[in-house]
């Protein structure tokens, strides 16, 4: 059964990721790895030294920067509302300071080589299994 984490921030989605040389190629530029590093240990050496979060899905991974909100289940989907509104300032419709304050501190440690990679900061849910 598959699970997501609802977050904030930015992501990269890896379609077929032990197949994609480029996203490899990318992972090993950005963390100066060995030619022969593996997938894996470069993902976690991303989620160690970067804070990255990495959350897999079949044959898909999914790399992202941000805030974590709450977490759903295939089987029980129910969203809780109080953890986005945790997060937003209701009077200016627009996210907390201190959120915004912690978004910039993420945007500002992600490897610049990875920055082209990933969306804009927005809402969304990455799918683990």
């Amino acid at each position: 059964m598959s699970s997501g984490e609802i977050f904030y921030g930015c992501f990269w989605r890896i379609e077929n990721a032990a197949q994609d040389e480029q996203a490899i190629a990318a992972l090993r530029d950005t963390l100066e790895a060995d030619d022969d590093a593996d997938l894996f240990d470069m993902l976690d050496d991303l989620a160690t030294k970067h804070s990255a979060h990495v959350l897999f899905n079949g044959d898909t991974v999914t790399v992202y920067f941000g805030v974590p909100l709450t977490s759903v289940t295939e089987a029980d989907n129910d969203f809780d509302e109080m953890a986005l509104l945790r997060v937003m300032d209701l009077d200016n419709g627009s996210l907390k300071k201190n959120v915004r304050e912690k978004m910039t501190k993420v945007m500002d440690s992600i490897p610049y080589s990875l920055r082209d990679r990933l969306t804009p900061p927005k809402f969304s849910i990455a799918w683990s299994s």
